[in-house]
């Protein structure tokens, strides 16, 4: 059995109207097989999450919008890799961390 790795986002926008009510939609979905270098777990979190920024990015140009976005990731540790200083990280993690 072959197994491939890979990593995805999906990116919501969501709109609270006058009367109260909240309405969410999927904008887009995307997802990458995972580079043929083997790299752990954490970093195709990070590079699940550089994905996210780069679309999202992407939609506020688009649609001229000027919103508030939030991000969520399954793993801690590219979290506290974003938290903290990028200085003290390898060339891949600091650059990821830096475009995010």
């Amino acid at each position: 059995m072959l197994l491939k790795k890979a990593y995805s986002t999906v990116e919501y926008l969501s709109i609270e109207l006058d009367d109260g009510n909240i309405i969410s939609n999927i904008l887009v979905s995307k997802s990458r097989v995972s580079p043929l270098k083997t790299l752990s777990i954490p970093r195709l979190g990070l590079m699940g999450a550089l994905l996210s920024s780069r679309i999202s990015h992407r939609i506020e140009t688009a649609f001229e919008l000027h919103i508030s976005r939030f991000y969520w990731i399954d793993s801690s540790i590219p979290y506290f890799w974003m938290k903290g200083d990028s200085d003290r990280y390898k060339i891949f993690v600091k650059n990821g961390i830096q475009e995010i």
